[in-house]
């Protein structure tokens, strides 16, 4: 957070926010989903942590066009709900008391790392 370079954010979202405002007029969800990487690119090159970005993009493409995200929230929606009613007590990513205790920056490249693993060890 301390590295992200704001005085450059700034700008990058009112040029989001204006990319989205004409796809939005265009009705052109092809062209939100096209500019993404892009703008995920930007972010991350002004210091924006890898683990906040597409939260962040989804947080300003929402606020300027809602209805282009309702399948995807009521897919999260569902999920949510799924969470709550088959999640494992014992999962620390769930419990608070654990999930503060633990450097979840260095838990998303273990896990990379393992599931290339277990890829290699399939084929």
């Amino acid at each position: 957070h301390g590295k992200v370079d704001w005085d450059k954010v700034g700008p990058l979202k009112e040029g989001f926010f204006e990319r989205v405002k004409a796809l939005k007029e265009a009705k052109d969800v092809d062209g939100l989903k096209k500019m993404w990487p892009g703008a995920h690119e930007r972010l991350a090159s002004l210091g924006m942590p890898e683990d906040r970005i597409d939260y962040i993009l989804y947080k300003w493409a929402k606020y300027v066009w809602a209805e282009a995200f309702e399948e995807k929230d009521a897919a999260e929606d569902k999920l949510e709900k799924d969470k709550k009613d088959y999640y494992d007590p014992k999962d620390c990513y769930f419990d608070p008391e654990c999930h503060g205790k633990v450097d979840w920056d260095k838990v998303g490249p273990l896990k990379e790392g393992f599931f290339e693993r277990v890829k290699a060890l399939k084929e």
